[in-house]
Formats: C-alpha cells, sequence, structure tokens
C-alpha cells in the first residue's frame, strides 16, 4: 500500500520519529475519515444501459445496434 511504501522510504532517509508519526497520524487520519468504506462508484457503463430504451424510441436511433445506442447514451451529458 502506499502507506507502507511511504513509511519504508521514511525509515530508509532517517525521518526522526516524530515526523514519522505525524506522517503515520494522517494515513490513519484519511482512512479514518475519508476512506469510501464499501461504496463502489458505478460503473461507466451504467449510463449507457439505462438510456439505451430510450434511444431507441428515437426514430433517428430506432433501426441500430445496441452497441452502438449503449456507446452513444456513455457519450451523452444530461
Amino acid at each position: 500500500t502506499k502507506e507502507d511504501q511511504t513509511m519504508d522510504v521514511l525509515r530508509y532517509i532517517g525521518l526522526p520519529d516524530t515526523q514519522k508519526a505525524r506522517v503515520q497520524a494522517y494515513f490513519t487520519y484519511v482512512t479514518q475519515f475519508n476512506h469510501p468504506g464499501n461504496l463502489v462508484p458505478p460503473p461507466c457503463c451504467c449510463p449507457g444501459f439505462l438510456y439505451r430504451k430510450h434511444l431507441e424510441k428515437i426514430p433517428l436511433f430506432s433501426n441500430l445496434e445496441p452497441a452502438f445506442l449503449v456507446s452513444v447514451a456513455q457519450r451523452m451529458r444530461i
């Protein structure tokens, strides 16, 4: 992890223990308060599948392949 790598570098360069403790406290803070936990952002393909059916209803897109409609929907900005 980044924390382990950072702490290894700090040990290697001989940083005083007080400074290493501050860096360790930072990593502790980040994991306690900023860690997303089990919240995983939805994959980028979700909008494609959500809006594909709506695109199929538009005459311009009615006869196009589903894969193309998914790619169009992914690039849409609302």
